[in-house]
């Protein structure tokens, strides 16, 4: 092996390390949205993060790096930090009508 072409080589602790680090990175994202969700007064009952489609998100990265492709690796830890923001964005936007919702029941109770 030549020392130029050693950095182009996959390198299973770096697909190793990307895994962990978007792992970590949705983790700390999706617990700092609980906390805020704790301060809601009541948690939405479908809300989950081990359903069948982040099982398939991170069997995708698992497979990516068991191949150690670091390209495949790279695509589906940005999908899946994707896929866990746009899933919390959701949620805000529930939560956001809800609140307007009741706003407006609010502003009719009092004027009638």
């Amino acid at each position: 092996m030549t020392q130029g072409r050693s950095y182009s080589l996959p390198n299973p602790t770096r697909c190793q390390e990307c895994a962990f680090l978007t792992y970590r990175k949705a983790n700390q994202a999706v617990m700092e949205f609980v906390r805020e969700m704790a301060g809601w007064g009541s948690l939405p009952a479908t809300f989950d993060v081990i359903g069948d489609g982040w099982k398939e998100a991170e069997a995708l990265i698992d497979k990516a790096v068991a191949a150690n492709d670091a390209t495949a690796t790279t695509d589906a830890c940005i999908a899946y930090e994707q896929r866990v923001q746009r899933y919390i964005e959701a949620w805000r936007q529930i939560k956001r009508r809800e609140v307007e919702r009741a706003e407006i029941e609010r502003m009719g109770r009092k004027a009638a």
